[in-house]
């Protein structure tokens, strides 16, 4: 999918969100660990949220809960962070985002 598509849709799913009164969050999906081991899908849509994603407008609040895992590089999550199937939050890791967004609300 396009970049210019996937920001058409995103933004029609927001403006119907926000249409019903309530607010829109914009959350990121998590990201494989290291663009090597991932794919083309998952490696545009990091680069789409890292450039394109705060274009989206009538968002209350955007959170990257990729960004909650990554390595002391600050790049790629750190792999001790996510399942063996390399794409699942670990329990741990699940706790993390959790409090974090229960601290945004």
């Amino acid at each position: 999918m396009s970049d210019t598509t996937r920001s058409a849709n995103i933004q029609n799913d927001v403006d119907q969100i926000v249409a019903t009164g309530a607010a829109a969050v914009l959350l990121n999906a998590i990201e494989y660990p290291n663009p090597v081991q991932g794919n083309a899908a998952s490696i545009a849509i990091k680069n789409w949220w890292r450039t394109k994603s705060a274009l989206i407008t009538n968002v209350s609040k955007r959170v990257d809960i990729s960004e909650l895992l990554y390595d002391s590089g600050g790049i790629y999550i750190d792999p001790a962070n996510v399942e063996g199937d390399k794409v699942h939050p670990t329990k741990a890791s699940y706790a993390i985002i959790g409090n974090y967004l229960f601290s945004q609300i």
